[in-house]
């Protein structure tokens, strides 16, 4: 999963040849990956390209209860 973290976008082939494995491991794990709910596919768009001149991005990470402490917060 870290292969398609850096390079989502990158061909099956080339994640397949960097690690060593098939290509058909590749799809496999991805497919996989997909099912299970482990893995989000989504785009980013450049503002830039569409005339926007600034943007605004907003994330929200979940964990499960307990997992952070209150001195993190």
């Amino acid at each position: 999963m870290e292969e398609l973290t850096l390079d989502g976008r990158g061909p099956f082939t080339q994640i397949a040849k960097r690690i060593g494995v098939s290509n058909e491991t590749i799809i496999k794990r991805y497919h996989k990956l997909k099912e299970s709910g482990s893995l989000k596919v989504s785009i980013q768009i450049n503002p830039n390209k569409i005339e926007y001149s600034s943007m605004l991005d907003f994330n929200i990470a979940f964990t499960k209860p307990g997992s952070v402490s209150n001195s993190v917060i």
